[in-house]
């Protein structure tokens, strides 16, 4: 998962723009839930890299800086604090509709929220 610290980005699907993403906004936030469901079934982190397939391209629309979270930085603070893991979801849900319904990326609905940064990301 990348969280944008500088910059801006369209995220594709299928190569339509469904949502401009910047400073503070994130992806690959699907990924990221679908480890850690896997991870608590059991499967192995091998299998898991062979499961996992991206849902949608994100193309930088200028220069960026992204900060990266690994599934091993985000499992503890998942874990610590769930309010990620439902900020992670409602960001998803926003983007599948508008993947789904390809007029809501026209702008039709609110964009989403960056992510709240009252946690720090980093390890100590």
């Amino acid at each position: 998962m990348y969280i944008i610290s500088k910059g801006s980005a369209a995220c594709l699907v299928k190569k339509v723009e469904i949502e401009r993403l910047s400073k503070g906004m994130c992806f690959g936030e699907v990924a990221i839930m679908n480890m850690c469901k896997m991870r608590a079934a059991g499967i192995s982190e091998e299998a898991i890299a062979r499961r996992c397939v991206r849902m949608a391209d994100v193309r930088a629309l200028e220069p960026c800086e992204l900060c990266a979270l690994t599934f091993d930085d985000a499992w503890p603070l998942i874990r610590e604090i769930p309010e990620l893991w439902v900020a992670f979801e409602e960001i998803a849900q926003r983007r599948a509709i508008r993947a789904a319904v390809p007029q809501l990326a026209s702008g039709k609905v609110p964009p989403a929220r960056p992510l709240p940064m009252r946690y720090s990301l980093s390890r100590p």
